[in-house]
């Protein structure tokens, strides 16, 4: 009976060890740098992107635009910015108020009252529609069009990391295909150029959705209701191109 208990206490031990495995050693990716203060990765992207498509490129790493929970944070990764990137002036910070015009939240739904908030003086301000947030070296924030490209960082909290033995990487929703030895994701659901989810109700498309078609691109009628076809299919198309200010050009490619 004895020696039963112990082999069960060992193995239970060792699969709890192997759960907090990658915690334990502080790895989420190789691109990314753990910042003790924080007791969270990040990743420096020196490519600017808009709000929406750094939103986007965090997520599909299992990571989340990074805004400052608090001053400590704020401190600790302005001073890693700051050492490191000597010729940015500003990031795309994880939080905007395109859900409720004036006012702000995080993108995991957090009043930005309830988190860092250092405002420049008259800002928030809405000039010529600005309804996501940049942070300066400097701390300072200000609003700006959501359209306008910044470099960023990605977050991931250790607290939130979890392993994906088979695949040996963080991302849990790819899953081990043993006769190819690789590792695959499927990605499902519709979006914008821009990632922005699109509604599956039939109000919105002219007819039910078919998951299993072929055809994976959108399409609009003259009735404005949307629809599915193949994504070899040439169609008349339209154009789009948000109107900024001279101002807001020349700090774009400063």
């Amino acid at each position: 009976m004895f020696p039963y208990k112990i082999l069960v206490v060992f193995i239970v031990h060792f699969a709890v060890n192997l759960a907090h495995g990658q915690k334990d050693v502080k790895f989420f990716r190789k691109d990314y740098v753990y910042l003790d203060a924080t007791k969270s990765f990040y990743k420096i992207n020196s490519l600017p992107k808009n709000f929406f498509d750094a939103k986007r490129a965090c997520a599909l790493e299992g990571a989340s635009l990074w805004y400052p929970e608090n001053q400590e944070e704020a401190d600790a990764v302005i001073s890693y910015w700051n050492s490191t990137q000597h010729t940015w002036w500003s990031v795309t910070l994880g939080m905007s108020d395109l859900l409720v015009k004036g006012l702000f939240e995080t993108i995991d739904g957090k009043p930005v009252a309830d988190v860092y908030h250092n405002w420049s003086t008259g800002e928030p301000n809405d000039s010529g529609t600005e309804d996501c947030v940049v942070i300066m070296s400097s701390g300072k924030m200000n609003d700006v069009s959501c359209n306008r490209k910044f470099p960023y960082f990605c977050k991931k909290t250790l607290q939130s990391l979890e392993w994906n033995k088979p695949c040996n990487m963080p991302d849990l929703d790819y899953h081990l295909n043993e006769k190819s030895g690789n590792c695959y994701k499927f990605n499902e659901g519709w979006q914008t150029v821009q990632g922005t989810p699109v509604n599956g109700s039939i109000a919105l498309w002219g007819s039910r959705l078919n998951e299993g078609s072929h055809d994976q691109c959108g399409a609009m009628f003259y009735t404005g209701r949307l629809t599915q076809v193949d994504c070899g299919l040439k169609c008349s198309f339209i154009c789009e191109h948000e109107v900024s200010s001279e101002t807001e050009n020349e700090e774009n490619f400063q």
